[in-house]
């Protein structure tokens, strides 16, 4: 049994190239379920690309990335949508709230996504409102919240799925969740961008 076999996400060899530019050449990187990461370096050094690749927004040129046992970057457009929208979760930098849906309907929208539309769903995400602190902002859009209360609900729509893996793009020292240092039964990774934000 070779050291990587359990490991919740391995990339051997991954190199990935913008132009003529190489950004990241022969990274090899495993990671256990409920592994907390942070990727650190300067603006341009690849940690967003590393995280685009690992959450299947981007294939490498040349590597494998796999997940659970399943090379995504051997897998077409449609099982790629289907695999991050059942397994993977992302905050992004500036959370990408949907304006015309309020907190809880961004929340759920992951959830309605993959056909969950029962009581027990309605649950879960009141659920998630309640542990992040929002559950007085379920009726509000994303222009009538703060900045944290947006980063909140964005972490709240990709906590949609506990046993999955939650990716954040940036630490941008916005406010954290109250519960943000427990440990969670999942796979999390974060970039940060060190001097290049300060």
């Amino acid at each position: 049994m070779t050291d990587t076999e359990n490991k919740q996400i391995v990339l051997t060899n991954v190199s990935k190239r913008y132009t003529s530019s190489p950004v990241l050449e022969s990274i090899d990187l495993a990671v256990d379920n409920g592994e907390f990461l942070v990727f650190v370096g300067r603006s341009g050094s690849g940690k967003s690309t590393l995280l685009r690749l690992i959450g299947g927004l981007e294939n490498p040129d040349s590597g494998t990335v796999v997940h659970g046992g399943r090379d995504i970057a051997r897998m077409n457009e449609t099982e790629l949508s289907k695999f991050r929208r059942r397994s993977l979760g992302f905050v992004f930098q500036f959370f990408n709230l949907i304006p015309t849906l309020n907190v809880i309907e961004n929340v759920s929208l992951p959830l309605a996504l993959n056909d969950h539309k029962d009581s027990s769903a309605r649950d879960k995400v009141s659920g998630l409102l309640e542990e992040l602190g929002l559950e007085q902002c379920a009726s509000r859009f994303p222009d009538e919240l703060s900045g944290g209360e947006q980063q909140r609900a964005a972490i709240a729509r990709a906590r949609h799925r506990r046993r999955a893996n939650r990716q954040s793009r940036y630490r941008d020292g916005l406010e954290r969740p109250r519960d943000s240092r427990r440990e969670l039964p999942q796979t999390e990774h974060d970039a940060d961008h060190g001097d290049a934000q300060r």
